[in-house]
C-alpha cells in the first residue's frame, strides 16, 4: 500500500509557507516495483528528474493512485500548489523522461488534461524513495 498524507501549510520564516508531505511505501510493494534493481547503489544516486521538489510532489501524488488511474491537471495543480505554467513545465519534463503520460481530450466543449504515472515512472519513484530512505537510515545509525 502506498499512502500520501498532506499536512496543512505551516508558517515558515519570512512570511512564506511550506507544505510537508509524508510518504509511506509498503516494503513488499516497493520490492515488487524495484524488480530487477539489485540495490540502490546500482542506481548511482538520486534520480535527477524526480529529485526536484515539485516533480517529487507530482510523482508522489500520482503514485498513490492505482496504476493507469489519472489526475486532472487542475486537481494535480491544487495538490502540488503550483501555477499552471510551472506545473506544465514539470509535467513536460516528466513526460520526456517517460515517467508520466498525458491524455488530452474534450469533455463536452471543454478541454481536459489528465496525467498518470507510467510503469517506468512508478519504478523510478520507488527507487528514488528507496534512495532517500537509505540516506535517512544511514543518518539514523550514524554511518
Amino acid at each position: 500500500m502506498i499512502a500520501l498524507r498532506c499536512f496543512p501549510r505551516v508558517a515558515a520564516t519570512r512570511k512564506t509557507h511550506a507544505t510537508a508531505i509524508a510518504m509511506t511505501i509498503d516494503p513488499a510493494e516497493a520490492a515488487a516495483t524495484l524488480k530487477g534493481v539489485e540495490s540502490v547503489e546500482m542506481m548511482g544516486g538520486p534520480d535527477e528528474v524526480i529529485h526536484q521538489s515539485t516533480r517529487l510532489r507530482i510523482m508522489a501524488a500520482l503514485n498513490v493512485l492505482v496504476p493507469d488511474e489519472a489526475l486532472e491537471f487542475t486537481r494535480l495543480r491544487a495538490i502540488v500548489q503550483a501555477t499552471d505554467g510551472n506545473l506544465g513545465a514539470h509535467v513536460d519534463t516528466l513526460e520526456k523522461a517517460g515517467y508520466v503520460a498525458i491524455d488530452k481530450r474534450f469533455v463536452g466543449k471543454r478541454r481536459q488534461t489528465r496525467i498518470h504515472a507510467t510503469k517506468e515512472g512508478r519504478r523510478a519513484f520507488a527507487a528514488h524513495v528507496a534512495y532517500l530512505r537509505d540516506i535517512l537510515q544511514d543518518a539514523g545509525t550514524g554511518s
